[in-house]
């Protein structure tokens, strides 16, 4: 299985008088503009990803709408998992994924420091490798089979910074 961890964009600060919770914060147009760089990117790493699970979050949500409409999956066809949300669950994240073929390519959409830390478990057994993702960051890790602690291999992470241009572009 290859899995493709996607960091939320750049959202609106949070202010109670605009949103009910922060679970409402919509993208930045800077957000926006930078996770459509980075998913024009990931259409061209990694054609053919069809599966794209992400947050109940709005700002998660609408980056994952941007990432399916540049790899060409429906936006309807986004599920949106509670495992990736402000309560994060490993297991029924690992419960999800373990319903799709081992040979699936997985896209998921959340949050630091969750993202970081669920990448830092798969790449070493015990977590101790520290990985911080920046706002629209993706990495690739691949598996032998479903995802297991320690299982993992990591292909390639890309940040805004690293795409050329910079984030400026």
């Amino acid at each position: 299985m290859r899995l493709i961890l996607v960091r939320h964009a750049e959202a609106a600060d949070y202010d109670p008088r605009l949103h009910q919770n922060d679970g409402l914060r919509p993208l930045t147009p800077e957000g926006r503009r930078a996770h459509t760089r980075m998913a024009a990117a990931l259409a061209r790493v990694q054609p053919g990803a069809r599966q794209i699970l992400a947050s109940p979050l709005l700002r998660a949500r609408e980056t994952a709408e941007i990432t399916a409409g540049a790899i060409g999956v429906p936006g309807g066809d986004v599920r949106i998992l509670e495992a990736l949300g402000d309560g994060f669950s490993e297991k029924g994240l690992l419960e999800e994924i373990r319903r799709l073929p081992p040979e699936a390519v997985v896209i998921l959409v959340g949050h630091a420091p969750t993202l970081g830390e669920l990448a830092a478990g798969f790449l070493h057994r015990g977590g101790e490798v520290a990985i911080e993702f920046e706002k629209s960051s993706m990495l690739c890790l691949d598996f032998a089979g479903y995802p297991a602690a320690g299982a993992a291999t990591l292909r390639w992470f890309l940040t805004p910074k690293s795409l050329p241009g910079g984030m400026a572009g």
